[in-house]
């Protein structure tokens, strides 16, 4: 069976299926790519298989023998032939980790509770070369958020990097500095977002100040399963007894 991506949107879609290619790809054939599908499929995206997205760049790339970019780092490079075929069962397996990285981010994020409150309990891990090299989360007001406490735990540049964050970063400043601007001051090379932030000063605006900066982000990410344990505690949230407003 055809595994489906998880957003309607295209280029996200196809971010995702370059993960799990395993193989460099040109940016001729991506933008290519790119346009072949959106006349395909003009209206939603989220039917189209990751085999379907990977498979058609891959042709667009042994017709044009372009050459290769670098993709994401901690996915596999086995494919080393642009004209080999995918299998499907390889690329599930490779969504699966993607999951599986989000899923402990998710766990991170729980055991923010209650200290964190009143700000949302945030869950982030960092992946290099297919495994967490740091793990953070929300901690109480004023002390760093999940993504600046992942980041403290390693050193240098993470263009290498892929973050996993159940809550877009902040764009902003208020108890504590922009995580948003943290991560592009390390560099950091691709971000997969659970939830966008409904704070007014956010809705988007973190996901666009890294993307402006270079980095490749994916956002609706296993967003289903973030979200119950997110939603009562995001701006304009239901809430709960403890923390009956969003931040």
């Amino acid at each position: 069976m055809l595994r489906s991506l998880p957003s309607d949107d295209l280029s996200e879609n196809i971010n995702i299926a370059l993960c799990l290619i395993g193989s460099p790809i040109s940016n001729a054939a991506i933008v290519e790519s790119r346009q072949v599908l959106s006349l395909a499929y003009p209206t939603s995206t989220r039917a189209i298989s990751s085999k379907a997205i990977a498979d058609n760049c891959i042709r667009v790339q042994s017709r044009m023998s372009c050459s290769s970019v670098a993709i994401p780092a901690g996915y596999p490079r086995a494919m080393t032939q642009p004209s080999q075929v995918v299998s499907e069962p390889r690329m599930s397996q490779c969504l699966q980790a993607l999951e599986a990285f989000m899923r402990e981010a998710i766990a991170q994020g729980k055991l923010a509770l209650p200290a964190c409150l009143p700000n949302p309990p945030v869950g982030c891990v960092l992946v290099r070369k297919g495994a967490i090299i740091a793990r953070g989360f929300t901690q109480p007001p004023y002390q760093p958020h999940a993504e600046p406490m992942a980041l403290n735990q390693v050193v240098g540049d993470l263009e290498d990097v892929t973050a996993f964050v159940t809550l877009e970063p902040c764009a902003f400043h208020q108890r504590t500095p922009s995580c948003a601007k943290a991560m592009i001051e390390r560099r950091i090379g691709t971000v997969y977002v659970a939830l966008i932030d409904p704070h007014p000063k956010n809705q988007g605006r973190g996901i666009q100040m890294l993307r402006d900066a270079g980095a490749r982000v994916v956002t609706d990410f296993l967003s289903n399963e973030a979200r119950p344990h997110l939603e009562p505690y995001l701006y304009g949230g239901p809430g709960t007894k403890e923390h009956p407003v969003g931040w």
